[in-house]
């Protein structure tokens, strides 16, 4: 049978194509404001749960691409209630005193 050069099935959902095998998954948990701001911008490889009235953001990013996924929860400031595993909250935190120190040398 012939398959062409599609290396992957037609039927492989969106989110899958971005995904490389060394890929972190996560789950923030975010307000009924931070769905809003979900709605207005998010990525494929992120999908909104709502679970007994709390909403999650469940996705993954790749290696390296932490401080583009980091600066993204960190534009829902205090809409974000919990981030799991503790290893991504631990890169969000870098990033924000990466920031800090940033413009804190601003003259």
């Amino acid at each position: 049978m012939w398959r062409g050069c599609l290396s992957r099935p037609l039927h492989t959902p969106q989110e899958e194509l971005y995904r490389r095998a060394d890929a972190l998954s996560f789950v923030v948990e975010i307000t009924a404001k931070g769905r809003d701001f979900f709605y207005k911008e998010h990525y494929p490889s992120m999908r909104l749960v709502e679970e007994n009235g709390r909403y999650y953001i469940h996705g993954f990013y790749n290696v390296g691409e932490e401080e583009f996924i980091a600066d993204y929860f960190i534009h829902y400031g205090d809409e974000v209630q919990t981030v799991e595993p503790t290893e991504f909250r631990e890169v969000i935190r870098a990033r924000l005193c990466k920031l800090t120190v940033h413009y804190e040398k601003m003259v």
